[in-house]
C-alpha cells in the first residue's frame, strides 16, 4: 500500500516542472513589470509569445487596465476593462461605474456639434498604423438624430458619411454608410459617444476592439 502511493507526489512534482525562464526573459520581465505600464507588457508579450509569467502577467495587465478606467472615467476604457476581464476581480466596481457614466451623459446641442470640424485619431485593433481624421456634421435632423458628415483621412482621402444618432440615453452615434464619389472606399468606424467632459465635447469609440477619439 505504501508503494502504491509514493508516486503520486513524485508524478506531480514532475509534471509541474516545466522549462524555466532563461536568463534574458527573466530580465526582460522584471523590466516590463517595473515600468508599470500596459505598453511595456505588451511588448514584453511581442518579444515572448510563449513566455513562463502567463498569471503574474494577466494579474497586472488587469490591474493597470482597471487603474486607467479609474483615471479616465469614460465608457470605451471600462468597456475595454471588462472585454479583457469579463470575470475580472473588479467586474462589479467596472459595472457600476459604466451605468453612472452612461446615465450622466447627456446629448449636445445641434449648434455645438455642427460649429465646428473634429480631428481625431483611428487606431485599429492589431494594426500599428493610425489614421488621422477629421470630421464635421453637414447635417443634422434633431428629430430622429439622422446626420451626414464630411470627413477627410491622413491620406487625402475625402468622403461623406451617413448615421443616426439614438435619441436615448447613453445616446449611441452609428455610422450607416459612405456616400460620395469613392465608392471603393469603406470607412469602418465603430459606434462612439459624443459627450461634453469638463466643458469640451468629445467625440470617442465604445467598440473595444477599436479605439478612436475626436475633439
Amino acid at each position: 500500500m505504501y508503494y502504491r502511493f509514493l508516486w503520486i507526489p513524485l508524478a506531480l512534482l514532475l509534471f509541474s516542472c516545466g522549462p524555466s525562464a532563461s536568463p534574458e526573459e527573466q530580465a526582460a520581465w522584471e523590466t516590463a513589470e517595473k515600468a508599470n505600464s500596459l505598453a511595456a507588457l505588451d511588448s514584453f508579450v511581442l518579444q515572448y509569445p510563449e513566455h513562463n509569467f502567463q498569471e503574474e502577467l494577466a494579474a497586472k495587465k488587469e490591474r493597470l487596465l482597471f487603474a486607467e478606467a479609474k483615471m479616465e472615467n469614460r465608457v470605451y476604457h471600462y468597456k475595454k476593462y471588462l472585454a479583457e476581464f469579463p470575470e475580472g476581480k473588479r467586474k462589479a466596481e467596472a459595472q457600476e461605474a459604466l451605468a453612472n457614466i452612461q446615465k450622466s451623459i447627456k446629448l449636445p446641442s445641434k449648434e455645438i456639434l455642427t460649429a465646428k470640424p473634429f480631428v481625431g485619431k483611428v487606431e485599429y485593433e492589431n494594426a500599428a498604423d493610425k489614421e488621422i481624421l477629421s470630421m464635421k456634421f453637414v447635417e443634422l435632423n434633431e428629430a430622429d438624430g439622422s446626420f451626414l458628415a464630411d470627413v477627410h483621412l491622413s491620406n487625402d482621402i475625402r468622403c461623406q458619411i451617413t448615421g443616426r444618432i439614438e435619441q436615448q440615453a447613453p445616446y449611441t452615434m452609428l455610422f450607416l454608410k459612405q456616400v460620395g464619389e469613392q465608392q471603393d472606399f469603406i470607412l469602418d468606424l465603430s459606434p462612439a459617444l459624443p459627450y461634453l467632459k469638463n466643458g469640451e465635447l468629445i467625440i470617442e469609440s465604445v467598440d473595444p476592439k477599436q479605439y478612436w477619439r475626436l475633439k
